[in-house]
């Protein structure tokens, strides 16, 4: 995909997220490297058809990310999605001077329990379309103890690109909020994710100033869900009630917008059409489908540029990507015009 100048200033990119579910070998739960590597092959190439010029990753914390410690492995999926910069994991490192490659400045303090991983977010830019000037990475104050969350130095990443034809300036934010576990109360979690969001309004804002003369995209696995479920159904969705409230409470909390389209796009999250989902669910969740995976805006509330952005989701069913379904979660691609 190619940005385009509509007029003189509208630049037109495809930005996807996807959460790609690789795990340390501390983490996997089991599944041996030749998985998680034949996953990652699938996974980029799902980002290699349907990303985008900028892809932000979530759960990229092993090697089947990037690639250089498993031997059955050729490369990790940014290895294998060629003609991209990107940044480092979020909280690989605390030290913005030693990040690969460096950060500009970093935000927070990573935890070094030796059972502490990294955040898994990584952001890639498409050489042939924007460069990125600088890059900065939030790791949250908030997360909820009683969940795996407090061994990873869950945050963000902020980049700010410059689009090589007419030098327009944009952000972009990649995130993965706190995520909801087994018996933890779903309110408890929701309540750190709209800490989280907090923290993320603050942070951008402290970077790119108050009133910032360029637009901010945010996207990733928000874990706010679109729709209320019903326990008494497998939690299948209750989409007769429309979005849930939570929704407008992490718009709130942001002083953006993860949901911008008038009709949301399909599930992210699918536990009926994808079975890594309803291995992940477990009992309970069998009907569970819902949006979990956003591509948003930051300064709804007045303090920046609105973009437009129209969504999609790609389900791996449907284009051949199955053999092994490459993550729990669907790829989420959206049309931005700058």
């Amino acid at each position: 995909m190619n940005s385009r100048q509509e007029g003189n200033r509208s630049l037109e990119y495809i930005i996807s997220t996807i959460n790609i579910q690789q795990f340390t070998d501390l983490t996997s739960r089991g599944e041996s490297p030749q998985s998680r590597c034949d996953r990652a092959e699938v996974a980029a190439t799902a980002l290699g058809r349907y990303g985008g010029d900028i892809n932000i990753l979530t759960e990229g914390f092993g090697g089947g990310a990037i690639g250089g410690v498993f031997p059955a492995c050729t490369g990790g999926v940014v290895d294998k999605i060629r003609g991209f910069t990107r940044t480092d994991q979020v909280g690989r490192v605390c030290d913005a001077s030693s990040g690969t490659p460096a950060w500009d400045s970093v935000t927070g303090k990573c935890r070094t329990n030796f059972l502490t991983i990294n955040g898994g977010v990584i952001i890639l830019v498409r050489d042939s379309m924007a460069s990125i000037t600088s890059r900065h990475q939030l790791i949250f104050r908030n997360f909820h103890k009683g969940t795996y969350d407090r061994y990873s130095n869950k945050g963000a990443a902020l980049v700010e690109c410059s689009d090589l034809g007419t030098q327009q300036k944009f952000f972009v934010v990649g995130t993965h909020l706190q995520a909801d576990e087994g018996d933890v109360n779903i309110e408890e979690t929701h309540r750190t994710r709209v800490k989280q969001l907090k923290e993320i309004k603050s942070w951008v804002a402290s970077k790119v100033g108050e009133s910032p003369d360029a637009p901010i995209i945010i996207a990733g696995d928000m874990n706010v869900e679109y729709y209320c479920t019903d326990p008494e159904d497998g939690h299948a969705p209750r989409i007769d009630l429309g979005k849930s409230p939570k929704i407008d409470e992490a718009n709130a909390a942001l002083g953006g917008v993860i949901d911008p389209v008038e009709n949301i796009h399909r599930f992210s999250y699918d536990c009926l059409r994808n079975s890594r989902a309803r291995n992940e669910a477990g009992a309970g969740f069998e009907k569970y489908q819902n949006v979990l995976d956003y591509i948003g805006y930051m300064g709804a509330d007045g303090q920046g540029i609105t973009p437009s952005i129209e969504t999609e989701v790609v389900y791996y069913d449907d284009t051949g990507l199955d053999d092994p379904i490459p993550t729990d979660h669907q790829l989420v691609r959206a049309t931005v015009t700058l």
